[in-house]
């Protein structure tokens, strides 16, 4: 993996659901439509369980912190530059916040075979 320091480490937090679809493509919450990769594993987890759990009616309590997957996204330099030219991934103004639009897959290359990006295959499971 491209260890370049400009790259940050990125963590995301998955409901089992979309951590059994990664190869395919998980999707994200369905009101934002996006993944919160945080720069902690920490803050990924209470991101992830805030927006799957939010409705506009309120909480629905269904995905306490226990039932997620906590694992890292390495991004290569070429997968970082890619994904934000392509509005995949967008950095925000809080600092170590960044989102993922759309479905997140487990690993991703390019049309000549470089790697994008790679979803840790060790993830640790929050109790």
């Amino acid at each position: 993996m491209d260890a370049s320091s400009d790259v940050p480490q990125l963590w995301v937090a998955l409901t089992p659901e979309q951590w059994n679809a990664l190869d395919t493509g998980a999707l994200p919450d369905e009101n934002s439509g996006r993944f919160g990769l945080r720069t902690t594993a920490a803050e990924a987890l209470d991101r992830a369980q805030f927006f799957m759990d939010w409705t506009k009616e309120g909480p629905k309590n269904q995905y306490p912190h226990s039932v997620f997957t906590v694992c890292q996204v390495h991004l290569t330099t070429l997968g970082y530059v890619k994904k934000m030219e392509g509005n995949v991934l967008q950095k925000m103004d809080k600092p170590g916040e960044y989102r993922w639009w759309g479905a997140l897959k487990r690993e991703e290359s390019d049309e000549q075979g470089r790697l994008l990006f790679r979803v840790s295959e060790s993830a640790a499971e929050i109790m």
